[in-house]
């Protein structure tokens, strides 16, 4: 399996970087990444994390769940090992981090034949195949649930004024809500020349689903420089980081 990935994040208006991103063993948290890289392998785990708690709470939860992720000898391959891997992350953060931040989390375990996605939050995973953008990922937040009711559509979550209250995450601030059910998980088949984006919401709070997949489709292979072209022309309202990945 070989993967093409841009790995991008900017640091916006906010003081402080609290987006993490994880690609194989390689953890990114910096004011500004932007790096491409071709990747060969039987497994690939890529994950954006995005933290919360304020000072350097947010900024140690995001990067705590990274680096535990990037020690993962045997990275999980099913949904319920997933669940169990992530769960023992979750606990162990009581020890390390401290009681009020947290962190969302979403990513993909890419193998030959399947990518295991999931979630945690509000970062997303999406697949653009044949022209046409897929959100992969599930969202735990108010608006979802207010959407999976029936009650406002996308295009209303898109503006509504409780969009970022998430109901899920991981790190101390989520113990007394955890459980491991409450992890979205769910396995895709892959396709040569699908594409897939792994990102923080400082992507989609500011692109709707259908631009990001005419972003996701503009060039012949991954690049990010039209990505933020047209994050920074709506206007970057949060710290932003995104994995593009091309399976070859």
């Amino acid at each position: 399996m070989e993967l093409r990935c841009v790995v991008a994040m900017e640091k916006g208006p906010r003081p402080d970087q609290e987006d993490c991103l994880l690609l194989g063993d390689r953890v990114f948290q910096d004011d500004t990444v932007h790096d491409a890289v071709t990747v060969s392998a039987d497994r690939f785990l890529v994950a954006a994390c995005d933290g919360m708690g304020g000072l350097a709470g947010g900024e140690l939860a995001s990067r705590f769940v990274c680096d535990a992720l990037s020690s993962w000898d045997a990275p999980p391959t099913s949904p319920r090992a997933l669940r169990g891997a992530l769960d023992s992350v979750q606990h162990r953060s009581r020890a390390s981090l401290s009681g009020n931040c947290g962190t969302t989390i979403a990513g993909g375990l890419f193998s030959d034949t399947h990518v295991l996605v999931f979630n945690v939050g509000d970062s997303r995973v999406y697949r653009w195949r044949e022209k046409n953008i897929t959100r992969l990922s599930h969202d735990h937040s108010v608006v979802q649930e207010l959407i999976d009711c029936r009650m406002i559509t996308d295009e209303e979550a898109f503006s509504h004024p409780h969009r970022n209250l998430i109901t899920a995450g991981m790190g101390p601030a989520f113990l007394d809500i955890w459980a491991p059910r409450s992890i979205f998980s769910r396995k895709y088949r892959l396709r040569p020349k699908d594409r897939y984006l792994i990102c923080t919401d400082g992507v989609c709070d500011v692109l709707m689903d259908r631009r990001i997949g005419e972003l996701m489709g503009e060039d012949d292979t991954p690049a990010c420089d039209h990505f933020w072209d047209a994050l920074h022309d709506a206007g970057l309202r949060d710290n932003t980081g995104f994995v593009l990945v091309q399976v070859d």
